[in-house]
Order: C-alpha cells, then sequence, then structure tokens
C-alpha cells in the first residue's frame, strides 16, 4: 500500500466532519505526539523541560506572530514559471488538493510546522511522468527522521513518497524555550497577584497561651480565604498582624510582558510593533504604518516564503527549468474564487 492510500484509508475524513476545526481530533494544529505528555509545569518549569506547540500558543505574543505569518501567506496562489514566464498547464498541487481540508489549511499547516519545529513534511502523490500532482500535509506527530531517514508512523518511507520541506531556522519551541518559559512565569506570577492583590501578611504571637499548630493553621486558612475574597478577617487575642511595605511589581508586569514581546519579535523575524510591543518607552505611538508594512512584506515574508519557494521549485517536484513562486502583488485584484480548479 502507498504512502498517500495509507494516509487516505479508511476510514476516512469527510468534508462535513472535517469542518470541525477545533476538535482535538481532527485538528491540522493538533499535537498528538510523545512530547506533549512531558508537559512543563504551570507556573514556570526548569530550564530542561521540553516547552510544546499548545504551551507556546498560550504566549499572547507567539500566538499572535503566527497568525501574522500564516494569515499573510497560507491565502497566496503560488504559480511555476519557466524564466519570468508563467508556464501554460500549471501543476494541479499549486491550486487544488483533494484531500480532506483545503489548500489553504494545507499551507497554513505547513507553516505552522515551520515557525513551530523548523521542518515539514509533504505526503505526494504522483502522475504517470513521476512528479507530483497533489500533496498533502503529514502530521507532525506521526513522522520522524532516524538516521536520515524519513518513518512515517514508524515505518520508513520512499524519496519519491514524501517531500521534506526544511525551514529558514530549527523552530521557535527551541530557539525561544526559555523566552516561553519565562513568559509563562511572568503570566503566572500576574495571575497569582490578581487572585490575591493584598500584599504578604505575617500573624506575630505576642502572647504565650499554648496555641497548637492546628490553631495556627486554622488561622492561616481563614486569613488566606479571606484575602482571595477580599473580606474582613479577625485577629483574635494574643495576635497582631503585620503587613510589610508592599513592593512595586508593575515593573516586571508591565516592562517584562513588554519585552517578551521584542524577543519573540527578534525570534519570529517580525516587526515589534505588529506584536504591539515597543522598542523604546520614549516612542511608543510613533511608527509609521507604511515603514512597518514595507519591513513586513520585503522582510518578515520572503524570510518566511522563500524556503517554501525553494524545495518546491527542485527538480524532483517541477521539471528541470522550472521554479514555483508565491504571487505577492497585493495591489493585483484578484478573483473572490481564486484560480480556476477542480475542488
Amino acid at each position: 500500500m502507498g504512502l498517500w492510500n495509507f494516509l487516505t484509508r479508511e476510514p476516512k475524513i469527510t468534508f462535513a466532519s472535517a469542518t470541525g476545526v477545533g476538535s482535538s481530533l481532527l485538528s491540522p494544529w493538533s499535537d498528538q505526539s510523545g512530547l506533549v505528555q512531558v508537559l512543563i509545569d504551570e507556573a514556570i518549569g526548569g530550564p530542561g523541560d521540553i516547552v510544546t506547540r499548545e504551551t507556546a500558543m498560550r504566549v499572547p505574543a507567539i500566538a499572535r506572530a503566527r497568525s501574522l505569518i500564516v494569515g499573510s501567506i497560507a491565502d497566496l496562489p503560488m504559480y511555476a514559471y519557466r524564466a519570468d514566464e508563467k508556464i501554460t498547464r500549471q501543476p494541479t498541487w499549486c491550486y487544488r488538493t483533494s484531500g480532506p481540508l483545503s489548500i489553504w489549511h494545507r499551507w497554513a499547516a505547513t507553516l505552522d510546522d515551520l515557525f513551530f519545529h523548523g521542518m515539514s513534511l509533504w505526503a505526494r502523490e504522483n502522475g504517470a511522468d513521476g512528479f507530483p500532482v497533489d500533496y498533502m500535509r503529514v502530521p507532525w506527530h506521526r513522522w520522524e527522521t532516524n538516521e536520515g531517514r524519513i518513518l512515517v508512523d514508524g515505518r520508513p518511507v520512499q524519496d519519491n513518497q514524501v517531500t521534506f520541506i526544511p525551514g529558514p531556522a530549527e523552530g521557535i519551541l527551541q530557539s525561544a524555550g526559555d523566552t516561553i518559559r519565562g513568559a509563562r512565569a511572568i503570566d503566572d506570577a500576574w495571575i497569582k497577584r490578581v487572585q490575591s492583590p493584598m500584599p504578604i501578611m505575617a500573624l506575630e504571637q505576642t502572647e504565650d497561651d499554648g496555641v497548637t499548630q492546628r490553631e495556627v493553621e486554622n488561622a492561616l486558612e481563614q486569613w488566606a480565604a479571606a484575602r482571595k475574597n477580599g473580606g474582613t478577617g479577625f485577629v483574635p487575642y494574643g495576635l497582631r498582624l503585620n503587613i510589610p511595605t508592599p513592593s512595586d511589581d508593575s515593573a516586571m508586569f508591565i516592562e517584562g510582558r513588554n519585552a517578551v514581546r521584542l524577543d519573540i519579535a527578534n525570534f519570529a523575524n517580525i516587526p515589534a510593533s505588529l506584536l504591539d510591543g515597543s522598542t523604546a518607552t520614549a516612542s511608543l505611538t510613533y511608527t509609521t504604518t507604511e515603514g512597518q508594512r514595507s519591513s513586513f512584506h520585503e522582510q518578515t515574508l520572503r524570510y518566511w516564503m522563500a524556503p517554501l519557494e525553494h524545495r518546491l521549485s527542485q527538480d524532483d517536484v517541477v521539471p528541470k527549468g522550472q521554479r514555483v513562486r508565491f504571487d505577492i502583488t497585493f495591489t493585483t485584484p484578484v478573483a473572490p474564487t481564486g484560480e480556476p480548479g477542480e475542488d
């Protein structure tokens, strides 16, 4: 059984059932690999803990960076060229797919792989001439590399069954792991501070009246509950309430969270202002929109599109002398239906 048939064999996913992208069963974003079982601690985790995609997507700056990249590229049409002229008969995989998900979702899932993991894999259906006529992105959790070989569901595959697509870098889960852990730690500290907005308190015993350990624990539990609920507590005879001077955590929560956005912007090669972050407190609001748009189009998008274009222009994908490129003519009107095709 070929890899294409293996990936699309029964039970088939119908178009009706594939609409539930939020489902952990059908969602192309669901990572069901063994890495998911190695979860970092909800608060911070240690430096050796593995950061998963699910953990990273809880960081707003990463979710925003991914949305900018996927949203700007996944909807672009791709064409095959010979020299500077579009070829008359375009490869069918450029504008359609026979899988349960649309071509937009194939591009989106591929960009998602490159963003988080630094690589992606497509299963290919070949025509009589040996060149691909259709592609399907292989879910991240279903493939791996071992001693230079690619394995899908633990089985080695032939070179003409898949197309391996390396990204521009090793993936943000690896390169920005420490930043992601730091962002989660800041969020955890912020949540705990909101839940207990009053500063640290100390109950001091002023009379030696033989208070038991259980009585001490009950008093602490009552005061902790009163603090969370914003209620009023009672200090019995023999105890005194001490409230140390509270520390100012605004710098950590405001500047720290802004620093995370700047770091993620650098890792993703995105202008910081597009992540709603600032490069200097003295110029928080003044950034030319046109300049940021130009930088994003010329630097960010090329950074993420070029690996896809160059890999899919190699001789195992298109005939020698041809190349494929995304159409980035943003000002050119595009028909609502896009490139004609059978889908």
